[in-house]
């Protein structure tokens, strides 16, 4: 059944209350809304379960900001932003995510923790070569545990080193005065430099 009606009068053309049971609403004809023009509606009150607007173009909102006051927004179709997306609570994702282009910056602070529930499936490659550090001088990564061959220019090592296969040097291997060279089970036998004799 189709209603073509005026709803208001010429002085006065807002409309308080709509009550529509079950049934679907659909209003043609009405006028872009500009800064001089008002469409002051009453709350519309459905009495099933969920309103729906359903339109085969496309429903056009202009304005600075859209306020909506709902505990949850249930999107079953992709979601397009093409500016900025601030989000000031929790973010939770679930499935694949993936960060396409520009500089990725997670936390803003050293307060801040990065943490991985999984694990790292792919190279940790810096961008830049010789800049970056791993760890700091306070703050220091435990153990270390690598499968293949570390290249390092220089290792500096603080306390005791063990060394369960062979050892070779390409270089040489400087040791200070008093420094010893110990073999045997007992140390029984030493080498080392005293200061004065070769």
């Amino acid at each position: 059944m189709a209603i073509t009606a005026t709803l208001g009068g010429a002085n006065d053309t807002r409309v308080t209350k709509i009550y529509v049971p079950a049934q679907t609403v659909g209003v043609a004809g009405l006028p872009d809304v500009d800064a001089t023009t008002k469409h002051d509606l009453g709350p519309v009150i459905w009495d099933n379960t969920a309103s729906k607007y359903k339109t085969t173009g496309q429903m056009s909102i202009s304005s600075s900001e859209i306020d909506l006051t709902a505990t949850a927004i249930d999107i079953n179709g992709a979601a397009d932003i093409s500016g900025n997306l601030d989000v000031g609570g929790d973010l939770t994702v679930t499935g694949s995510t993936t960060f396409n282009g520009g500089t990725l910056t997670l936390g803003d602070a050293d307060t801040d923790n990065v943490v991985f529930g999984g694990e790292i499936n792919s190279d940790l490659i810096p961008n830049t070569d010789n800049e970056y550090h791993l760890g700091s001088s306070t703050k220091e990564w435990k153990n270390l545990y690598i499968d293949g061959t570390a290249h390092i220019d220089t290792l500096d090592i603080d306390n005791n080193a063990t060394v369960n296969g062979n050892l070779t040097c390409k270089g040489n291997l400087d040791l200070q005065d008093n420094d010893k060279i110990k073999v045997g089970a007992g140390d029984d036998m030493q080498i080392y430099h005293d200061g004065s004799n070769s």
